[in-house]
């Protein structure tokens, strides 16, 4: 049975007539200006539930540096450098002005599915126009050109490895990637799906947690769709707790509507130990906007939990994401909150 869900709140419809109000700001405040940012989502699971373990992935602050992509040649460096716009300037006269690729009109290129590390970045368009390119592996997707192009989409998330001679666990679940964000006018990316987790065995670690799906690109600064937020993945766990990855929010629009919430990741526990869990993901935050409607939000996952030998199990569905809201410019309905996950024990 779903939980009780709270109704979504959004701000009241503004009148119709600031449209052109909404317009001419956008046109000042170019690509950049965003009349309204996706809602901040808080997750909090029950108290009598397990907190869901945190995950800190590595990430690289480079003050001045280049961020390399799929469009660089295999020499790229991420290393620091006190002229970017040099550096910028150098692996432009290294891709083609037009095309596949271009650095003044064209799509970015796709990252490939045996990509690692940066290399899984979808490459962006155009410096004019151009779409950018989708990511692989958890990498995110390629930002548009200036003036017209969609976001690529982000890559899905890697499932969790195991050792098959101990069954322990090699490698986590990664998050899907982001959706690249849309030029002036165009639609962000969609976020990518989080990786899953399916722990078989009986170890000391033996809980399973799914990968969080990748948050949704903007829609274009003058028009365009926001990009939905990636699903989160799937976590199974034999003799533990299993954890759903958390839905990816969906992107904010200025004259368009927001991009829907993903769905919280379905959970599975079939543990032979007392007191284990199986904790559906929250659903992904519909994305805001300026003009247009608010996106919904996503639906929480499912909580299973099953034994075999009569041991206590529990299951809790994931939350469901709040909708999206309309900004005090704009005129349209706000997005409809997610539906709470079902619990089944």
């Amino acid at each position: 049975m779903s939980k009780p869900r709270a109704a979504a709140k959004h701000l009241a419809p503004s009148a119709g007539t600031r449209l052109t109000t909404a317009i001419a700001a956008a046109a000042t405040f170019g690509a950049g200006a965003y009349f309204y940012a996706a809602p901040v989502r808080t997750t909090s699971a029950e108290s009598i539930a397990p907190a869901k373990p945190l995950v800190i992935a590595e990430v690289q602050l480079v003050a001045f540096g280049y961020e390399c992509t799929a469009n660089d040649p295999p020499n790229c460096s991420n290393n620091p450098t006190p002229l970017p716009l040099l550096s910028a300037a150098y692996n432009v006269s290294l891709r083609p002005m037009f095309g596949d690729g271009g650095w003044l009109i064209g799509n970015g290129l796709n990252a490939a599915a045996d990509c690692t590390g940066d290399a899984c970045n979808g490459g962006d368009g155009g410096l004019l126009m151009g779409s950018g390119g989708n990511g692989a592996n958890g990498g995110r997707g390629g930002n548009a050109g200036f003036f017209f192009g969609n976001g690529g989409m982000g890559g899905a998330g890697v499932d969790a490895t195991y050792d098959p001679v101990t069954n322990k666990v090699v490698t986590l679940a990664t998050a899907g990637g982001r959706g690249g964000n849309a030029g002036l006018w165009g639609e962000g990316g969609k976020g990518g799906v989080g990786g899953a987790d399916e722990n078989y065995g009986d170890t000391d670690d033996p809980d399973a947690l799914g990968g969080d799906g990748g948050a949704g690109g903007r829609g274009g600064g003058l028009f365009g769709h926001a990009g939905d937020g990636g699903g989160g993945g799937h976590a199974l766990s034999w003799y533990g707790t299993a954890w759903g990855g958390i839905g990816g929010d969906g992107g904010a629009a200025t004259v368009g509507n927001g991009g829907k919430g993903g769905s919280g990741g379905m959970a599975e526990s079939q543990a032979e130990v007392d007191g284990t869990w199986a904790i559906g993901g929250d659903g992904g935050a519909g994305g805001g906007t300026g003009i247009g409607k608010g996106g919904d939000g996503g639906v929480g996952g499912t909580g299973d939990a099953s034994t075999f030998d009569g041991s206590i199990a529990n299951a809790l569905g994931g939350k469901g994401g709040s909708g999206g809201g309309v900004g005090f410019l704009g005129t349209g309905d706000g997005g409809a909150g997610g539906l709470d996950g079902d619990a089944y024990s």
